[in-house]
């Protein structure tokens, strides 16, 4: 709990633990969505396709891969900072953003076409008719992920970024962009808000 406190930087395991759970709520209430853990990136980068649907499988059974609108997983810059990938399902498209604007991996094609394979593998398996072809070539068209100051409050807060865009997506109940209402300056009462609701939560 102490690294939700002031600006500190947010692991895997945190953002992982908020945006499973706000997806969990979220495909309570209709969502058609599915949040995948950041070791994803990890597992996407071995280049075995079969590996990855492995260990993604627990996040996307039970769920019709031909309903889905959104899969989001948030992505590790230069192991010092987070970014999100969303792929839309309607439109096969894939949305990259964070809150410093700065470059995806160098892989961050490869992950995808990655995450694309285990998408029609799934479908192979559901017995579903396979999906559009998928235009993956950078650069990643952003989102609209709200700007992360360099200084003072909310420059250390891109997991707390990806945390409140990964739920924005989740919560949209469309194949669309949400748009963010929320601002870095006010991550001191996000990270409050974050506490309380792991508190809830336990």
């Amino acid at each position: 709990m102490s690294s939700l406190v002031a600006e500190r930087y947010l692991t895997g395991f945190i953002i992982d633990g908020a945006c499973l759970k706000y997806c969990q709520e979220a495909q309570a209430n209709g969502a058609q969505c599915i949040y995948l853990p950041s070791l994803t990136q990890t597992w996407a980068s071995s280049g075995n396709c079969n590996y990855l649907h492995s260990k993604v499988v627990p996040y996307i059974s039970g769920r019709e891969i031909n309903q889905l609108q959104w899969l989001i997983t948030p992505i590790h810059i230069n192991d010092n900072h987070w970014g999100l990938l969303c792929l839309n399902m309607v439109s096969c498209q894939a949305f990259f953003d964070d809150g410093l604007k700065v470059n995806p991996p160098l892989n961050i094609c490869d992950i995808i076409q990655a995450l694309v394979e285990v998408i029609h593998l799934s479908m192979s398996k559901q017995s579903l008719p396979p999906q559009p072809p998928w235009n993956i070539s950078l650069p990643i068209q952003r989102f609209g992920m709200p700007v992360q100051p360099l200084s003072g409050e909310g420059c250390g807060s891109c997991g707390m970024g990806v945390i409140l865009a990964a739920k924005d997506f989740m919560n949209i109940g469309q194949a669309t962009i949400p748009h963010f209402k929320w601002l870095f300056k006010d991550m001191k009462d996000h990270r409050q808000r974050l506490l309380y609701q792991f508190v809830e939560w336990k």
